[in-house]
């Protein structure tokens, strides 16, 4: 499912600078359950200094978009990057292309997504560019602008709150009641709790094919195998050590493999030791766990699992811990806020 494109064109190489058209009317945003507006992995990758342009209004794809919308908030992945490159989003009838990049990526990465505001065109179009290799594009919409109705004016900032009124007097304490014997009738049963966001991946390892070097001081431990996974572009390995959180929040990371040696491990997001996150094993062998929780403060963030800087020594994964059979190692992760 690709929507409606319109029309492939391939540059002569190089960017090119554009002016964003302008209105001097107002818009509103409308918020809508998102849906999927554009998927090209039902079709051609967008290739190498290539552009597709798209139709919005009407039926495309999985969304109805009315023919008031004049942009679009969506989040934009760029899926199975063949080469470092950057999509860029921009009006459909713009005759040059603006010098923005709406989402990088490096060479191999599997997915990374990037939250955009496109402006469309008259007729409701907007073309994507792409500047290097091949890429899938996937583009989900959050909502949209309309422009709004004539003599009414975007809404004005808050105001500041005002000063906080003078204390009134205190009341006068009431009688002292009298003591019961008869216990109280049983209130009722509170409200169930908020359920969490369902979203989580497990990666795994299965010793001695994996992971059959030890593992030296600020290197990362694979889990190459993906297991379940309830969303694979919001949790997603993008490399065999490496896990993309593409959401900014707060996830809870559950670990445990099996050691030889005394040893520690440690939870790394964007290249920086989590010092509160560290565990460790004294002597003998046996498992390394941990459940805890981490934040990230920007959209697809790397998580890895390594063995600290100053650890010291090296980890050995323990191939057949406790008996014959192969033992593994897992990292579960899930979405909590």
């Amino acid at each position: 499912m690709i929507g409606a494109a319109l029309a492939i064109s391939v540059g002569s190489g190089g960017l090119m600078t554009a002016s964003a058209e302008t209105s001097d009317s107002s818009t509103s945003f409308v918020p809508i359950s998102p849906c999927r507006l554009v998927d090209t992995r039902s079709a051609l990758a967008l290739g190498a200094n290539q552009s597709l342009t798209f139709d919005a209004h009407g039926t495309q794809g999985d969304c109805v978009l009315p023919t008031s919308a004049r942009a679009l908030v969506v989040n934009l992945t760029a899926v199975e990057g063949s080469a470092r490159s950057f999509l860029t989003l921009y009006p459909g009838h713009a005759t040059v292309r603006p010098i923005v990049a709406s989402v990088n990526w490096e060479a191999g990465a599997y997915a990374v997504g990037n939250q955009v505001t496109v402006a469309l065109s008259a007729d409701g179009r907007f073309t994507a560019y792409n500047y290097a290799g091949n890429v899938d594009v996937v583009l989900d919409v959050a909502g949209y602008y309309v422009s709004s109705p004539a003599g009414v004016s975007a809404p004005g900032q808050t105001g500041a709150i005002g000063q906080t009124g003078a204390q009134g007097l205190t009341g006068v304490d009431g009688v002292d009641g009298v003591d019961s014997v008869v216990a109280g009738p049983r209130g009722e049963i509170g409200l169930t709790g908020s359920s969490g966001s369902g979203v989580a991946a497990l990666f795994y390892a299965m010793m001695p094919n994996d992971n059959p070097a030890t593992v030296a001081a600020t290197v990362a431990v694979a889990f190459p195998t993906a297991g379940p996974n309830t969303a694979p572009l919001g949790i997603l390995a993008s490399g065999p050590d490496n896990f993309t959180l593409t959401a900014i929040g707060i996830y809870r990371v559950s670990v445990q493999l099996s050691v030889t040696e005394a040893a520690q491990m440690v939870l790394t997001v964007n290249g920086v030791e989590l010092p509160y996150t560290t565990v460790g094993r004294a002597t003998g062998t046996g498992q390394l766990t941990m459940v805890v929780l981490i934040t990230t403060t920007t959209p697809s963030s790397i998580l890895r699992v390594t063995n600290p800087a100053g650890a010291g020594g090296v980890l050995t994964l323990t191939p057949r811990a406790g008996g014959t059979d192969p033992v593994s190692a897992t990292v579960l992760i899930e979405l909590v806020k």
